[in-house]
């Protein structure tokens, strides 16, 4: 993998991960409060974190939420193990 390439995907990583803790210290978003919320509601509350996309917001509703339901469909490594 071009390290170039590695690097910038790593700092956007960090750099979202920094933007979302920051927007739930200063209760933009209440990970809490989104247990009671449907599944559409919940992918608008967390795709509203900027960096926060489609697949962030499928795998919280697969591992956090618990959706039985939800399948991550931009996720390669997932579509080659139903293969």
């Amino acid at each position: 993998m071009n390290t170039k390439y590695s690097n910038y995907k790593t700092f956007k990583l960090i750099s979202s991960l920094n933007i979302a803790a920051t927007d739930s210290i200063n209760h933009k978003i209440i990970l809490t409060d989104l247990k009671n919320l449907t599944v559409e509601e919940i992918r608008f509350e967390l795709t509203s974190v900027k960096g926060t996309g489609k697949w962030t917001t499928d795998v919280y509703l697969i591992f956090c939420s618990q959706h039985p339901d939800i399948f991550p469909e931009g996720d390669i490594a997932a579509m080659k193990k139903c293969l």
